[in-house]
């Protein structure tokens, strides 16, 4: 168990020293896509939460280690995927908050509010435009 630990440790010792992005990228896709007897290592960091308080201390250190480097990836494996089934909200609730915006409607609100001025590409296309045909 002390092994596990100290290698738990290290890799948080090692996330928070690395400054190269490269580098920092290799090591948050290890934790999040590789797996280690058939079990992603993601996941056995999670069930390690309930284990001896040594390793859930040290395991919680580096889940706050993953937090704080404010990765879309990291915050969308270990936050956001429990939170989108919306089972911690009430039932009574869910119906309001589980509409799913399939067709970026939110974003194309926010795209025409853009001043004319600014949605010019460099072909002078208009950016809406040139977003439509990026899709299609």
């Amino acid at each position: 168990m002390d092994e596990v630990i100290a290698a738990t440790a290290y890799l948080d010792l090692f996330l928070r020293r690395i400054t190269e992005p490269s580098l920092i990228r290799i090591f948050l896709r290890f934790i999040l896509t590789e797996k280690h007897d058939e079990i992603n290592i993601l996941e056995s960091l999670i069930t390690r939460i309930n284990s001896t308080s040594r390793l859930c201390m040290v395991t919680l250190g580096l889940f706050k280690t993953l937090v704080d480097m404010n990765c879309e990836d990291v915050m969308l494996q270990i936050v956001f995927r429990y939170l989108i089934p919306c089972k911690h909200v009430m039932l009574s609730q869910r119906r309001a908050v589980k509409d799913i915006d399939f067709y970026s409607k939110a974003a194309d609100k926010l795209l025409t509010l853009i001043p004319y001025c600014h949605t010019t590409i460099a072909n002078d296309q208009p950016l809406s435009n040139s977003l439509q045909n990026k899709e299609q």
